[in-house]
């Protein structure tokens, strides 16, 4: 226990253990709302327990933290009008600031309300793990991790938005194909995007086939799933005329355009029998059995 001067014990601070902490929280208990001062040095601020102030200038926002969820924020706001709620803030200290790890929009509330702030000081939290904690309140999705890491100038995030509006594409259709032009592991790549961890690796080879992908703009299936991944194995197979699938399919795009719904063995059948190989020499020619999958002359 850390021993505060006169000056020092403004900060109003419980200690309840995890039994009494539910039990207060079911009698919606509040400490004795008096006007607290935090001290200067925030060091004498202990983990795991409870304080009050009314200071709200010592508290920051994340910068990398979800935006405010209005529809969120209106019901704790008929609630607080009631009756403020004993569900302490937490929050991470940094360079002697206050931050808030989770319960920006309890904050918020409070501060409209001039309500007290209650709040546990917890050890630093990585970005990640400040996000991980929310997912509790207002899901974080894979646009809300997208958002935090632009507002956090991220590059590879930027970069990323960057293509998603450039191609209209979803933010699982474009991962899609980082994950096949990066490492072929779904789960790796989905995670890294989530941790703030994406890398632009093989980004020149990601906007080339994009720019490839263009070209079929006008098929109907252009955005499906299953014709994004069946011209990605087309467009990375060295004995395929990339050129030459472009000028066939230009040709005879009609007998593509009867497939409306197709597996990715379809996809890539249907444009290497039907569109490829349709009138070309047979020492050009490269078919694909759809059955097991593979290429063949």
């Amino acid at each position: 226990m850390i021993e505060m001067s006169e000056t020092e014990t403004l900060v109003k601070e419980t200690h309840p253990g995890d039994s009494q902490m539910n039990l207060l929280e079911e009698m919606n208990y509040m400490p004795k709302q008096v006007e607290y001062n935090l001290p200067e040095d925030m060091t004498y601020l202990e983990f795991d327990k409870v304080y009050t102030t009314y200071d709200y200038s010592r508290f920051n926002m994340i910068k990398t933290n979800r935006d405010l969820n209005q529809k969120n924020r209106a019901k704790i706001l008929k609630s607080c009008k009631k009756k403020q709620l004993y569900r302490p803030i937490n929050v991470s200290i940094h360079d002697n600031v206050l931050y808030i790890v989770d319960g920006q929009h309890r904050f918020s509330v409070w501060q409209e309300l001039a309500q007290p702030i209650y709040f546990i000081v917890n050890p630093d939290y990585s970005e990640f793990e400040m996000k991980e904690m929310n997912l509790s309140g207002v899901v974080w999705n894979k646009a809300t991790f997208l958002d935090s890491y632009i507002k956090a100038e991220k590059e590879p995030y930027i970069a990323f938005k960057s293509l998603m509006e450039q191609t209209n594409f979803s933010i699982d259709l474009l991962l899609s194909i980082f994950v096949h032009f990066q490492c072929g592991e779904t789960e790796k790549i989905h995670d890294a995007f989530r941790e703030g961890n994406l890398t632009l690796d093989k980004l020149d080879d990601i906007e080339e086939f994009i720019f490839f992908h263009k070209q079929f703009v006008d098929y109907p299936n252009y955005k499906k799933s299953n014709f994004i991944k069946a011209l990605m194995k087309i467009y990375e197979n060295k004995d395929i005329d990339r050129a030459h699938l472009l000028k066939q399919y230009e040709r005879h795009r009609r007998n593509l355009k009867t497939l409306r719904v197709g597996s990715i063995r379809k996809y890539i059948g249907t444009m290497m029998n039907d569109v490829y190989c349709v009138q070309t020499p047979k020492s050009k020619s490269l078919y694909y059995n759809v059955e097991k999958g593979r290429f063949h002359n």
